[in-house]
């Protein structure tokens, strides 16, 4: 036997009801990644090339960003809303989903990867 105690398994039950278990509580939800420097550019750069197109499309919102000042010169003069750096899973959901028609996807995918490969 070695020292060693052996019981029946009769001896070992589990509970029966469930509110005998411990439930755990759920996790929090995980704060939104914030955008690394490409999401920014690419943020900044979309609006600019659809307000500076020849028939420029300009975000129709309630509130505009009011920290043009801290934008790069080039992107100054652009109207951006006022959560425009705040990431997607901060936002609330749109329920429709416009196109501009100024530039199509692929254009704009191809511009974007030019002008990123020439940003400093």
């Amino acid at each position: 036997n070695f020292g060693v105690e052996v019981f029946p398994m009769s001896t070992f039950t589990r509970p029966t009801s469930d509110s005998s278990r411990v439930k755990k509580a759920p996790l929090p939800p995980k704060p939104p990644r914030p955008y690394n420097p490409y999401h920014i550019f690419f943020r900044l750069e979309r609006s600019f090339i659809l307000q500076t197109a020849t028939e420029p499309q300009v975000p129709h919102v309630n509130e505009y960003d009011q920290g043009a000042s801290q934008r790069p010169l080039k992107y100054r003069n652009i109207l951006l809303p006022k959560d425009w750096y705040v990431s997607k899973a901060a936002k609330r959901k749109r329920k429709d989903h416009k196109i501009h028609g100024v530039i199509s996807f692929k254009d704009l995918s191809k511009s974007m990867s030019q002008r990123w490969d020439a940003a400093d």
